[in-house]
């Protein structure tokens, strides 16, 4: 048996949901770390457990691999030590190559080819959609656009809150999150926005009854694993304005040529897109039926491949 564990202060993080997700293959069981007994498990996938305590599951005969969520990019930006987190990246690589260990499993696919290490290996996110929203909405009753992720800078909040202000959009700007305050007072000084609404953080039924009432996403980031607020909202039907760090949501060339922005540093084209899908309404009921396409689409995709990931190792 496969058991995946991280403490459980990160509950809805992505590396908690990256771990428990896993579940859907029915290979593997998410125990939280405080939970975690001495006869749990042949292979233990954890993330964010100290190397003083892998050392010690290590010493169990139990084979032991650590989970790695950030690209480079977002690595650098989000420190948790001095060096960032590519400092404990570089301990883990340290670990594998002495025997400590026996697998990193990376959520970004172009890490993973950097190292050319067959115990470096690449985990598509499983996606499970267990919940449903208590309430349905027509397509023509949504308003507002949403932002649900963090406030971190690789997230490129100016340009996306500038090209919100651009756009013209009168509907509320949704954001969750308590720790937003300031982020949202500083932008609606500098722009002279009036329409954003503020959540306090939600927990994720409540999170889903909200974003299942908006018209429109958008996640511009410059770097991401995998963005699940945006695959949530596709699995609603719900487009997203999208930068490229969300490859899988331009699979589809509709999709790429309404939703996706490249250049990431431009809010006027960037307002342009915004408008042109959320006012033009025969594109939008289009976009909507094929952002829930490609959301199953890459759900059964991503499962399979960590099916037989899983049973490989």
């Amino acid at each position: 048996m496969i058991i995946t564990t991280c403490p459980q202060a990160w509950q809805d993080t992505g590396a908690y949901w990256a771990l428990k997700h896993l579940e859907v293959t029915g290979k593997t069981k998410h125990i939280p770390w405080e939970q975690l007994q001495d006869q749990d498990g042949d292979l233990i996938i954890s993330c964010g457990i100290g190397e003083i305590d892998l050392l010690r599951l290590r010493k169990k005969g139990r084979k032991i691999g650590v989970l790695f969520c950030s690209p480079l990019a977002q690595a650098h930006v989000v420190p948790s030590s001095l060096n960032g987190d590519l400092d404990a990246l570089l301990r883990y690589k340290n670990m594998l190559k002495s025997g400590d260990i026996d697998y990193i499993f990376l959520l970004s696919e172009r890490l993973t080819y950097l190292f050319k290490n067959e115990k470096i290996i690449y985990l598509p996110p499983a996606l499970q959609w267990d919940l449903q929203p208590k309430n349905s909405f027509n397509v023509e009753d949504r308003k507002s656009i949403c932002f649900f992720g963090t406030s971190d800078k690789h997230k490129n909040l100016a340009t996306m809150f500038g090209a919100i202000k651009y756009s013209s959009v009168e509907d509320p700007f949704v954001i969750t999150g308590q720790e937003k305050v300031q982020m949202c007072q500083f932008f609606a000084n500098l722009f002279d926005m009036k329409n954003i609404t503020l959540y306090p953080r939600l927990q994720r039924q409540q999170l889903l009854d909200l974003m299942n009432t908006v018209r429109l996403g958008i996640q511009i980031s410059f770097s991401e694993s995998f963005n699940y607020s945006t695959w949530e909202l596709a699995m609603l039907s719900i487009p997203s304005v999208v930068s490229p760090s969300i490859s899988w949501y331009v699979e589809d060339s509709t999709l790429k040529k309404f939703c996706f922005i490249e250049n990431l540093d431009n809010p006027i084209l960037i307002g342009e897109k915004i408008k042109k899908i959320y006012f033009d309404s025969i594109l939008y009921k289009d976009l909507c039926i094929l952002s829930k396409n490609i959301a199953v689409s890459v759900m059964e995709n991503n499962n399979n491949k960590v099916v037989k990931l899983l049973e490989k190792i």
